[in-house]
């Protein structure tokens, strides 16, 4: 038996028809043998390539015992075990994409979360490998914005938790699928006409014990710039919680205590570009693992001359932007003083845009260099701490869970990614035992260069505890469909022919083509640019050199 591990550079992309079936519970078009455990329901002929194209992936990824159109052929096999607490983690960033009237309800769903066509798709070969006895969750800590009920109805989830119900009663080898929101807070959002001035009324979830607090301390990726812990912000959340969590020698996060208690845990990201990180694929999908947003520091206050990455050069607009925004999140304040402040920081981004052509903000840009240490952070904890949420500290410490990480790319996005995404119709799934090289695969594929994205490049950085890597990126290895996209080492690493057209993230325009990341350093007195100028790619080479 084949068993890839999370040292292994084996990356499955396959590539077929950029559509999804339309009619839950999404049986396969198709009668494999393999399924006939679960009855074989089946659909109407070629209603399905979701559903073949995950299968494929799996085909050419290997981990399987016995082959494929065996009977007994069991895919997931190095994965999942008889008896195995198995958790399932899609993108369920948001209920609702904000341009579904221009782009149609379907098609802008479809760009934004992980489709339940491709959930139902390995929930049918997670059951096979557990044979009827353990434990199928499907997880996940979205917005906190999100109506996730509502999110379930528009995805069908209850139509695939019946469908394995009603095999139960039937008597066939299966285990209930249930679903689980982590998050610790949620909150309905308010707003003026025209989507301005917006607060939220939060609302404290008991927790029941069903989070546990990771302390990775030293060994963060955040400790290297843990001296500016006042700056850590996450938008839209209370900046003075995130002290709680992180500050020089202490880094904790909030996890749900059903993945710590997984013996195996299926990611299963979206295919999209994302303006805080560059891409939200396999490494970026791990922040909903985390129960509440405080303890996630998603970028750092101020302009890079001024210490923080919110953005690039000292402007006062942007400054007295997010002093608002402070103000507008800060808990325990009266409703009016944070309508006031929410107004205000809404009218000077506007007016920011309009005078610079610029929208970027929030650490919404190419120099953030504090999201993707909180994501390698994050993919660290899943591989390594135990059930009860002890970290190690031993640079050899082995996995505590076996994790896989599966790619929804049939329908990506792009552009201003990861809420409101251009859809691209990429018809592709991606499927490999390590989130690193899957998100090197998953940019490759998109046309980007994976080395000037820090959360994809920052997977095999250096640092104290067990590393997220232990290969170097000469070892991924491309299997597949598309021979020209299959390869191993420097054949693929410099970029695909025929790779899609993905357009970066707003704020990565013209980064993330052009060679190794550096993070920009402005010098202690650089100024505002000028009224309605824009900050182009000779000011960055004059400023901190070619990168």
């Amino acid at each position: 038996m084949n068993h890839p591990t999370p040292s292994d550079g084996r990356v499955a992309v396959v590539r077929g028809t950029a559509a999804y079936p339309a009619d839950a519970p999404y049986h396969p078009d198709t009668r494999f043998p393999e399924l006939a455990a679960l009855g074989a329901a089946v659909g109407p002929a070629d209603s399905n390539p979701a559903y073949r194209m995950v299968r494929e992936a799996l085909v050419h990824l290997g981990g399987g015992i016995g082959a494929p159109g065996d009977p007994a052929w069991n895919p997931l096999a190095a994965w999942i075990r008889p008896g195995d607490r198995v958790l399932l983690k899609p993108n369920w960033v948001m209920d609702w994409h904000p341009n579904e009237a221009m782009l149609g309800e379907q098609l802008a769903l479809d760009s934004l979360v992980t489709h339940p066509a491709v959930l139902r798709a390995v929930l049918d070969y997670a059951q096979l490998a557990l044979g009827g006895r353990g434990q199928l969750t499907i997880a996940d800590a979205p917005l906190q914005a999100c109506d996730l009920p509502r999110l379930q109805q528009r995805t069908h989830i209850a139509a695939l938790t019946e469908h394995f119900a009603a095999l139960a009663r039937a008597g066939m080898p299966v285990v209930p699928v249930t679903t689980e929101d982590l998050r610790l807070e949620i909150a309905a959002a308010s707003s003026l006409p025209g989507g301005i001035g917006q607060v939220y009324r939060k609302v404290r979830r008991d927790d029941e014990g069903r989070h546990l607090f990771v302390q990775v301390g030293e060994a963060s990726q955040l400790e290297p710039i843990a001296a500016d812990w006042q700056r850590f912000r996450v938008t839209c959340y209370d900046p003075s919680a995130m002290g709680e969590a992180h500050r020089p020698g202490h880094h904790m996060y909030c996890i749900g205590r059903a993945v710590l208690e997984a013996d195996c845990v299926i990611d299963l990201p979206k295919f999209k570009t994302h303006k805080k990180s560059g891409i939200t694929v396999a490494l970026k999908n791990l922040i909903g693992i985390n129960g509440h947003k405080s303890y996630l520091p998603h970028h750092r206050r101020g302009s890079i001359a001024s210490g923080g990455d919110e953005f690039l050069a000292a402007d006062p607009l942007k400054e007295a932007g997010a002093a608002l925004q402070d103000r507008q999140h800060t808990d325990g304040q009266a409703p009016w003083l944070q309508r006031a402040a929410a107004l205000g920081a809404s009218g000077l981004a506007a007016v920011n845009r309009a005078l610079r052509q610029d929208g970027t903000e929030s650490g919404s840009w190419y120099g953030n260099d504090t999201i993707w240490r909180t994501c390698i952070d994050l993919n660290r904890v899943l591989l390594y701490a135990d059930a009860q949420g002890q970290f190690p500290r031993a640079a050899d410490a082995q996995p505590c869970r076996r994790v896989l990480h599966i790619v929804d790319g049939i329908i990506g996005g792009d552009c201003d990614g990861p809420l409101n995404p251009r859809p691209q119709l990429a018809g592709v799934v991606l499927a490999g035992g390590h989130a690193a090289f899957v998100d090197i695969a998953a940019a490759l594929v998109m046309g980007l260069d994976w080395r000037a994205i820090p959360i994809v490049a920052g997977a095999f950085a250096p640092g104290e505890g067990p590393a997220l890597c232990r290969l170097p990126p000469e070892a991924l290895e491309l299997v597949g469909n598309v021979s020209s996209w299959c390869g191993a080492g420097a054949a693929v690493l410099d970029g695909l022919p025929g790779a899609l057209d993905f357009q970066p993230a707003t704020g990565w325009e013209g980064a993330v083509d052009r060679g190794a990341y550096r993070t920009p350093r402005l010098p202690a007195d650089a100024s505002v640019r000028p009224m309605g100028a824009l900050w182009r790619s000779d000011d960055l080479d004059r400023l901190i050199g070619p990168r």
